[in-house]
């Protein structure tokens, strides 16, 4: 420790990386106990959240993907209003935050029928309160509750009598609601095993009678949809009884697949090939290396998720930043922690993490300096200063730097630059806690010594899985209502992989400038699971992440067909997937192939081996990201919060209760 403080380096920028940095850094008294430095690989901090803007096209942002939050991240949105108050300190242009988001709560999911495909709209109110103010707290029996309330007054509102109730002696589903009802009420008072077998066969019942209608059934086309849900929630609330998730939480259930324990449960395959349940694993991208056929999502995951994004939300169940996410979420919290006098260190890649056999901590950390800085500068200022808006830059500053090396692609896993510096941190001498943000594929190769110096870790390390991404960016000289939609913002999933989830981005276009005079009229993003390239190189190769971004081209030509038949239908045809120049097109494809932008799974089987932030049993490492156990367990912006806020409760001390850890408040 220097002058009795404890150094803190942290490898990576990631929203789990500054999550954890911003709580640490939140007490006052902080820098009487801590010296925080940050390395990171290139010129820009986020990590997958990054996104930057184009000063040759008009000011046009990049992502790395389609960014949408949850109404109910809570944990993101109290670190991000806690950041917006104190923004205006830096003496930096700052945004409101009411006036940085927008909520939405329209989506549509897409169902590919024996018909062609159809677009099935899903509204939701808006709900009282704010994102990340007060959490809703609501127990996974609280949860089975809400939704049988919710489908009875469904079905009891669009039924006709004789579906509901028809006159027969037999089981009905108007019966079946009731009975659940009561027994319900009577299970909230005193709980036993016989009443947990007598409501799971009651919502067994209720799924049969849905399924029964949905055959044969001459005015059950009428009613499909509804159906179909009645039929979910019947599977859902025979599972959550017979596997006993109301006591011991959604994870007793993560050793199987969603679609495989519905299955087990008695699914139809109407239910089964539902977008009802087939988009659930589109948009969390629940494809192992995004082969179509190797679709896997743990069970005890996708439900929760699903249930909290419906049950849990405040105001919306969904969030739009009005800006790039690299200048709405991770700007903010950059320059604010720049202003508590984090220090960060761009340009810095991590080659190796050492340890050895008895050892109880990290011993050294090996990185190379990509660019070095011109004689005199201390530090490296990532962001355009000399326009009205702040903003991420597409390429790094070269004024601020020595050299500019030929086709430099600081961020690449593949780009090693000829000159790079060796740069060693010693455990004592540098660092006393090290706090790792890289994600697992990138983490597991620079921690070789692991595998033998740390029992369990290639066991958990085997049993994880990760997907590539696919983003692209659509620019277009006619507003989205003249190429064949007039829906207001619609957020779309469950498309023709690779491309799956689909937006209208429209309402960004403010923030960019005319190109030549003309101005873009249309702007909508799409991403997806990206099929892994099977001749992926493990050394350096300047021309694989090129090779990769051409694959990802000729994927969207392939991938846009669908687009003008379903999505923007006035769209003219074009075999070969070009646009029209009168169009004035410009389409942005990025593949995300590198290590560290490859999306972690939560395949069944694989959730009990994640480790805490703290449970690698190191006296001076912890690890923080989406991939950890933060109990959504899940590839999200809120699950890299809530790691960073445990990272920050195992270094500092706080905060001690973090929403969403466990099932029951």
């Amino acid at each position: 420790m220097a002058d009795g403080k404890t150094r803190i380096v942290v490898l990576g920028s990631g929203m789990a990386a500054l999550s954890a940095i911003f709580r640490v850094t939140s007490n006052p008294q902080w820098r009487d106990r801590f010296e925080v430095d940050v390395y990171q690989q290139g010129w820009r901090a986020g990590g997958k959240c990054a996104s930057s803007r184009d000063t040759a096209q008009g000011l046009r942002n990049y992502e790395h993907g389609l960014h949408v939050l949850g109404g109910f991240y809570h944990n993101t949105f109290r670190i991000l209003r806690e950041c917006y108050d104190e923004w205006p300190s830096t003496g930096k242009s700052t945004i409101p935050l009411d006036r940085a988001f927008s909520r939405h709560g329209d989506f549509y999911l897409m169902q590919d029928g024996i018909f062609g495909w159809d677009k099935k709209h899903l509204s939701f109110p808006v709900a009282p309160g704010e994102p990340g103010v007060r959490p809703t707290e609501i127990s996974p029996l609280g949860m089975i509750e809400r939704i049988r309330q919710w489908i009875t007054r469904r079905l009891r509102d669009s039924l006709p009598a004789d579906v509901l109730v028809p006159p027969t002696n037999g089981r009905s589903l108007g019966g079946t609601l009731s009975r659940l009802e009561g027994l319900m009420a009577e299970f909230s008072l005193g709980r036993s095993d016989e009443s947990c077998q007598v409501i799971a066969a009651e919502y067994r019942s209720l799924g049969d009678l849905a399924l029964g209608w949905l055959i044969g059934k001459p005015n059950a086309i009428d009613y499909w949809d509804l159906l179909i849900l009645t039929e979910l929630v019947g599977r859902i609330g025979t599972g959550f009884f017979r596997d006993e998730i109301y006591l011991h939480g959604f994870d007793a259930i993560d050793h199987w697949d969603a679609i495989e324990w519905l299955d087990d449960l008695g699914a139809s395959e109407f239910l089964k090939r539902s977008t009802f349940v087939t988009s659930g694993y589109d948009y969390a991208f629940a494809f192992v290396d995004g082969n179509p056929k190797r679709r896997n999502f743990a069970a005890g995951v996708a439900l929760r998720g699903m249930l909290r994004l419906v049950l849990t939300y405040h105001g919306s169940p969904f969030v739009h930043m009005n800006g790039g996410m690299g200048e709405i979420v991770i700007k903010p919290i950059y320059e604010v922690l720049v202003q508590r006098g984090v220090r960060f260190h761009f340009f810095h890649r991590v080659q190796a993490i050492r340890m050895q056999p008895g050892d109880h901590g990290v011993r050294s950390i090996d990185l190379s300096v990509q660019a070095e800085l011109k004689e005199g500068a201390e530090t490296y200022e990532p962001l355009v200063e000399n326009a009205a808006q702040r903003y991420w830059p597409t390429e790094p500053l070269w004024d601020q730097l020595a050299a500019k090396p030929v086709n430099a692609d600081f961020e690449s896993w593949w780009y090693v630059g000829a000159d790079e510096r060796r740069l060693t941190l010693t455990a004592g001498d540098d660092f006393d806690v090290v706090l790792s943000g890289i994600p697992i594929a990138a983490l597991d190769p620079i921690c070789a010594d692991f595998h033998q110096a740390l029992p369990g870790w290639s066991d958990f390390v085997s049993m994880q899985r990760t997907t590539p991404t696919i983003a692209v960016q659509y620019w277009l000289a006619v507003k989205t209502n003249k190429l064949g939609n007039d829906d207001n913002l619609p957020l779309v999933t469950g498309c023709v992989m690779p491309a799956s989830t689909w937006c209208d981005m429209s309402f960004l276009l403010n923030d960019e400038q005319p190109i030549n005079g003309k101005v873009s009229e249309h702007l909508s993003y799409a991403c997806g699971p990206f099929p892994r390239n099977p001749n992926q190189p493990d050394v350096p190769d300047d021309h694989f992440a090129g090779e990769e971004n051409r694959r990802a081209a000729a994927a969207e030509k392939v991938w846009n067909q669908y687009l003008r038949q379903e999505l923007l239908p006035d769209l003219p045809a074009d075999s070969k997937g070009d646009f029209p120049a009168a169009l004035e097109p410009t389409v942005h494809v990025r593949a995300n192939v590198s290590p560290s932008e490859l999306y972690a799974l939560s395949v069944s089987n694989s959730i009990a081996s994640r480790p805490r932030v703290d449970g690698l049993g190191l006296d001076n490492f912890f690890v923080c990201g989406d991939w950890t156990r933060t109990g959504t367990n899940v590839g999200a912006v809120e699950s890299a919060v809530t790691s960073g806020l445990q990272a920050a409760r195992a270094i500092a001390g706080a905060p001690q209760y973090i929403y969403g850890e466990t099932d029951f408040p």
